[in-house]
């Protein structure tokens, strides 16, 4: 059969039907942002007895989410920062991705109005999904929170992934780390460069910026002492 132009633009017409309808199905269809980031993972503490200043910025950061965007995936609580992120972003239209640990159900802290759940068996389990985001940004938090930052700053140390990681700074939250990292850096157990793997901000109102200076191209950094 001979393919006219009409023909061939029927055909191509069907064919881009069909690819959008495949990405509204598996959730990858096209956003109104220029930000080509679509997920992103948010460690904070599920804790509510803290400061209303880091309760502010996790509002805040849920809201820069839904205004970009970008969905949020994070580790299901309704408590706390976790809580007030994810009801933040919901209000604003993201999408909300719930990893939560079978081993937690039983304490019914589950945030319920998320659009997927994805349940686990370990809290390693939990963490090894949520590294499958495109960006990780971490609010104050406790050990979870500070586990979940290490293993994506080793990852990305290691070159696993080259994917940002940003630490929203509130009241100076961080610092107390960022000099333990700098005393390491010191005494050569980590390289001067390593402290460039993760960003820091002071408010969710420069998360876009954080995250867009990354994705023009991530920072050369030789990571690996052996190679050397």
């Amino acid at each position: 059969m001979k393919l006219t132009l009409p023909l061939l633009s029927m055909l191509f017409l069907v064919l881009s039907n069909c690819v959008d309808a495949a990405d509204t199905q598996l959730g990858t269809s096209k956003q109104t942002t220029q930000s080509p980031l679509k997920n992103v993972v948010v460690f904070c503490s599920s804790s509510h007895k803290i400061k209303n200043s880091y309760q502010e910025a996790a509002t805040a950061l849920g809201e820069t989410l839904a205004k970009n965007n970008i969905n949020l995936v994070f580790g299901g609580s309704d408590t706390g920062l976790m809580g007030l992120v994810a009801r933040a972003a919901k209000a604003g239209g993201s999408k909300i991705t719930n990893i939560f640990p079978e081993q937690l159900k039983a304490y019914n802290i589950e945030y319920k109005e998320a659009d997927v759940f994805i349940y686990t068996k370990t809290i390693g389990e939990r963490k090894e999904k949520m590294m499958r985001a495109d960006a990780f940004v971490a609010l104050p938090g406790g050990f979870g929170t500070l586990d979940e930052v290490m293993s994506a700053v080793i990852a990305k140390q290691l070159g696993v992934h080259k994917k940002p990681i940003i630490l929203v700074n509130i009241d100076g939250f961080w610092q107390p780390l960022l000099e333990t990292f700098k005393a390491m850096a010191k005494e050569n157990t980590l390289k001067p460069e390593h402290l460039q793997l993760v960003t820091i901000i002071d408010s969710p109102d420069h998360l876009m910026g954080a995250l867009e200076a990354e994705q023009g191209g991530f920072l050369d950094i030789e990571t690996r002492w052996w190679e050397k």
